[in-house]
């Protein structure tokens, strides 16, 4: 079985923090199918999964967002080896391989880079906004 987490550990080897899962089916949020590639940038981590999606968390394992779309979600695969294309969100048909993430000093614009070596070997360079508008905020939470 692939291990699908993130962890973070301190300069004595100390695991501070583990994220994610092996995703069943399709991923929900933290779900990851295959960690493919992993970048850090700013206050983020990267994680590319082979199911062509980025996931981001904080630095100190906070769940962000996903961004891109999955290709195992309903027939994309097969969708775009017809049409022959993938679409604007689609970096791969399957095995996303290649992440880089950039944060351009003076803007402090995040740009996200993504390679596929299959249906096209190509690079897509993708903007990622909001991540100046994440906040945190503080609650009371109990389980049960």
């Amino acid at each position: 079985m692939i291990r699908c987490d993130v962890s973070c550990y301190d300069k004595t080897g100390r695991k501070i923090w583990s994220v994610g899962h092996k995703a069943k089916g399709l991923p929900e949020p933290g779900g990851i199918h295959q960690p493919s590639c992993i970048r850090y940038e700013g206050d983020w981590v990267f994680v590319g999964d082979e199911a062509g999606m980025v996931h981001i968390w904080s630095r100190d394992g906070l769940y962000v967002a996903s961004l891109l779309n999955n290709i195992y979600v309903g027939n994309r695969r097969g969708q775009a080896r017809q049409r022959g294309y993938l679409l604007p969100m689609e970096v791969t048909i399957g095995e996303f391989w290649s992440l880089d993430v950039v944060r351009q000093p003076r803007t402090g614009r995040y740009f996200l880079a993504g390679q596929s070596h299959e249906f096209g070997e190509h690079v897509r360079v993708y903007e990622i906004r909001g991540l100046g508008d994440v906040k945190r905020v503080r609650a009371d939470v109990t389980v049960k």
